[in-house]
C-alpha cells in the first residue's frame, strides 16, 4: 500500500479596513488683530471684544483663553472660558492693554481647545505718562467723579 498524503486548506479571513472619519474643528477669531495704541503705563486700556466662531464640523471644548502680560482677558465678559461651541456658533470674550513699561508691545491670545489655536494678533504702545494728563488712554478724559464741580467757559459770536 502506498500513502496517499493529504492536504487541508484553510481559509483565513483578512479583516478589510474601514475609514472613520474624524469631525474637525476650527475656531476662528473676529478681529484677528487689535491694536490697543497708545496707552499710559500703570494705565489700562478700554476692553475690545473677540468673538470666536466654530466654523468645524465638531462642537469644540473651550478649557482656557489666555494672554501674556502686558495683555490681559478681562474677567467678567470671557463667555468662552469652560463651554463647549457648537458648530456655526460663538463665544466672546474682551481683550485689555495695561502696559508696564514704555515702548511698543506685540503679543497673542492662546486658546486651549481640541483643535487648533487661532491666531489673534495685538499690538499696543505704552507710553510714560506726563503730569497734569490724564491716566486713561482710552476715553481721552480724566476721572473726575470725586474732584468736585468743573467750569467750562465756551467763547464765540452770536449772529
Amino acid at each position: 500500500m502506498t500513502p496517499t498524503p493529504t492536504a487541508t486548506a484553510t481559509q483565513t479571513a483578512t479583516p478589510t479596513p474601514t475609514a472613520t472619519a474624524t469631525a474637525t474643528t476650527t475656531l476662528t477669531a473676529m478681529p484677528a488683530k487689535l491694536s490697543f495704541g497708545r496707552v499710559d503705563v500703570s494705565g489700562t486700556s478700554a476692553p475690545k471684544k473677540v468673538t470666536l466662531t466654530n466654523k468645524g464640523k465638531a462642537p469644540a471644548q473651550i478649557s482656557n483663553v489666555t494672554a501674556a502680560a502686558p495683555f490681559l482677558i478681562a474677567g467678567g465678559a470671557n463667555t468662552c472660558t469652560g463651554q463647549t461651541i457648537a458648530v456655526k456658533k460663538t463665544c466672546s470674550f474682551d481683550v485689555e492693554f495695561a502696559p508696564a513699561a514704555p515702548g511698543k508691545v506685540a503679543g497673542g491670545i492662546d486658546v486651549a481647545y481640541n483643535g487648533a489655536s487661532p491666531t489673534l494678533v495685538l499690538r499696543g504702545d505704552g507710553i510714560a505718562a506726563a503730569a497734569g494728563r490724564p491716566k486713561s488712554a482710552s476715553s481721552g478724559l480724566a476721572d473726575r467723579s470725586s474732584a468736585g464741580p468743573v467750569s467750562v467757559i465756551l467763547t464765540g459770536s452770536v449772529k
